[in-house]
């Protein structure tokens, strides 16, 4: 879709997912809209699609692909890394996902594409042998630069680890992951509980030369610290020949890392796989592929530029270069096939220098290809194509809030001083903000008095207080401001007691003070002096208090509902232009409350400008949504009440199948009702119960 044609709403946009846990190989499209609803049976892959919106969050602002505990979730969450959100157990399998951006550029041009990443894990190579003895080599040689051979000798062990954590660090963290093989390496040289042989038993074995020059120099150090003549340290220095060459010595480095790397493989109780990477990488313009880049195979890694439509680009281009110049991008680029060549990523779409040496070394990279560069990934100065689809990405999909389908079951008087400064899963940060905004927490204490809740309950504040403490500050701060004012009337007195002239005012106050001295305005000044010191977040507690009793309540006096409803809200009220994604917001309510909420999430998604992705299973939420839609066709809507139509709508039936789960979108019609039959084994219990 070009810059001509129709603007979606911000709100629209279309998510695809392909084999992601519960999801199969097939490339499936999740419409996101103001609201989107999950229904379907249990274990059918609703909380997959969650799950994959918290992780592309983290894949979109951190570039992390491997995430166990997405920062959206904390531990409410437990991904479990990147084998465990892959579908099946092929580990040569791709995951997929797409985009739907909306472009801006600085000249005020407005683009809509589709950005195609697929990921997987990249399978460490397999000639370690030789790998193994080069890294050895170039670690030796860095450290003979640095020391003479004698030095090195006399520090055999130390440079035994740094030569063979580096080697394995280079060669094997990919495969085990760096903290699994730190911690394995650890059994070998550090652990007092091994699981594995230590160094010192695979010198003994597969290098017995470093194994006779450890233990000549430890008897010498032995020697030096425990003996009372330093003669005999002397003596055993001189009978402590270097008998290794430079070449000997790496050999016997080659083979205890050699031992190292078969005790490795023979416990193999830490074994990972390969590191997960951006594979394959599309941009697409409606059916018109923009441009495509992909990870070359071997040893090189490289990610490069295989197809790319210039004409688009040059209509995208700040710049709007001429025929002239696409003619030459093409022909450059096709003479240099393969040149285009970007850093290694982890991220979603391709980023860092886009420009390395050509393979062939005698391959001219002219200037024409690195202006085309340029215009793909951009500069510093001047943003590029791909920096502007990582620009909407975040602006589209990197906010995003998460509330888990168990929210927090808070104490009856919770300590705001202990609340997370930041959103949580679990609701504890819902209660901050009802501290800190005081507009936010009548708005809620409002919503929880009416209809059918009323009286209800109200969020009150209290801060325990050190009377003694504050009755000596209000002595203190009172003390002071009367002793300035009688200060200064003294003052003014010395004045007069000088001569000098003083107006009318000032002479008044001078002779006459006690008609100005006014101990309530002193008083005020004082508390409140005294208010902002000793009332604060410290000791501020926030709790319910039942309007009916007028007791203070907890969630365990009047039932769990209100605890669970309370983060809903919260959300709902105070997050703008987010997405937010809550499993089970309904849970441990009463069906009218469900019913209700449906309004405000109507108002918060058409008035704040949020997103909801709602994995639910109640009836009565959708046929409040369901209602606001025909009331809203047939103006017949309350005027407090947000209008919403199908279009803000997306209603989703997931269901499992024989190659993953199937999402269904079931589409509303103006009138409040379905386009399709809903699927099977869900409402219709009702009627099979009823009937």
């Amino acid at each position: 879709m070009s810059k001509n044609s129709t603007t979606l709403p911000q709100q629209m946009a279309t998510l695809g997912i392909a084999n992601f846990k519960a999801f199969g190989p097939h490339l499936q499209n999740i419409p996101l809209r103001p609201i989107t609803l999950i229904f379907g049976p249990n274990s059918s892959g609703k909380s997959s699609l969650l799950h994959f919106l918290l992780w592309m969050k983290d894949v979109i602002n951190q570039g992390r692909l491997d995430v166990v505990y997405p920062s959206a979730s904390g531990h409410a969450v437990d991904l479990g890394g990147f084998k465990q959100i892959r579908h099946g157990t092929d580990a040569g399998t791709e995951l997929k996902s797409s985009l739907e951006l909306e472009i801006k550029t600085a000249s005020q041009q407005v683009f809509h594409v589709k950005a195609l990443s697929v990921f997987a894990t990249c399978q460490p190579p397999t000639d370690y042998a030789r790998r193994l003895g080069a890294l050895v080599r170039e670690r030796f040689e860095e450290s003979r630069s640095r020391n003479t051979l004698e030095k090195m000798l006399q520090n055999i062990t130390l440079l035994e680890e740094q030569v063979i954590r580096y080697a394995f660090k280079k060669l094997l963290s990919e495969e085990y992951g760096e903290s699994a093989l730190h911690l394995r390496l650890n059994d070998c040289f550090e652990s007092t509980e091994q699981h594995m042989r230590s160094i010192s038993d695979l010198r003994k074995v597969a290098s017995p030369k470093l194994n006779g020059i450890v233990k000549r120099n430890f008897d010498l150090f032995s020697a030096e610290f425990l003996s009372d003549d330093d003669s005999a340290g002397a003596t055993l220095r001189e009978t402590a020949p270097l008998d290794l060459s430079e070449t000997e010595l790496v050999l016997e480095l080659q083979s205890l890392a050699s031992a190292v790397f078969d005790e490795l493989n023979h416990h193999p109780e830490t074994r990972a796989e390969g590191k997960p990477s951006l594979v394959r990488f599309e941009l697409r313009d409606s059916e018109k592929v923009i441009l495509t880049a992909a990870r070359e195979g071997g040893k090189e890694r490289r990610f490069v530029v295989e197809t790319l439509d210039f004409e688009w680009l040059a209509s995208f281009s700040y710049s709007k270069p001429d025929a002239a110049q696409v003619a030459l991008w093409k022909a450059s680029f096709e003479s240099c096939v393969g040149s285009l060549v970007f850093d290694e990523t982890g991220s979603w779409l391709p980023k860092g220098l886009p420009m390395q040496e050509s393979p062939a070394e005698s391959l001219r990279i002219d200037t024409t290809l690195i202006e085309l560069a340029r215009e793909i990934e951009g500069t510093p100065e001047a943003p590029g194509l791909l920096a502007y689809c990582d620009k909407a990405a975040r602006a589209r999909y990197g906010e995003m809030s998460y509330l888990a389908p168990i929210r927090v079951i808070p104490p009856r008087r919770i300590n705001v001083a202990e609340l997370p400064d930041q959103h949580d899963a679990f609701g504890w940060h819902a209660w901050r903000r009802l501290y800190e905004d005081t507009d936010l927490r009548c708005r809620v204490s409002n919503w929880l008095q009416h209809g059918k809740m009323s009286p209800g309950y109200e969020i009150e504040i209290d801060h325990h207080v050190n009377w003694s403490r504050a009755k000596e500050m209000f002595a203190a701060e009172f003390g002071k401001m009367n002793a300035k004012f009688w200060r200064d009337v003294d003052s003014t007195k010395q004045l007069d007691n000088n001569g000098d002239e003083l107006g009318r005012f000032r002479a008044d106050f001078a002779w006459n003070p006690d008609s100005y001295l006014n101990t309530d305005a002193m008083v005020q000044e004082a508390l409140k002096v005294v208010s902002e010191s000793v009332v604060s977040q410290a000791n501020a507690t926030i709790f319910l208090r039942d309007l009916r009793s007028l007791k203070e309540v907890s969630s365990r006096d009047i039932g769990v509902g209100v605890s669970q409803l309370v983060p809903v809200l919260v959300r709902a009220m105070d997050a703008k232009n987010e997405i937010i994604a809550i499993e089970q917001p309904e849970i441990h309510l009463h069906p009218w409350l469900q019913a209700e909420l449906g309004d405000e999430f109507i108002k918060s998604a058409m008035t704040r400008g949020n997103s909801f992705v709602l994995e639910t299973h109640s009836e009565h939420l959708i046929l409040r949504i369901l209602r606001r839609i025909r009331e809203t066709d047939n103006h017949t809507l309350a005027a407090d009440l947000a209008p919403i139509r199908p279009a803000d709508v997306a209603v989703l039936f997931i269901e499992p199948g024989e190659n993953g789960s199937k999402v269904m979108e079931l589409p509303v019609t103006k009138d409040g009702d379905f386009d399709k039959p809903w699927p099977g084994g869900f409402f219709t219990e009702r009627g099979a119960e009823l009937f």
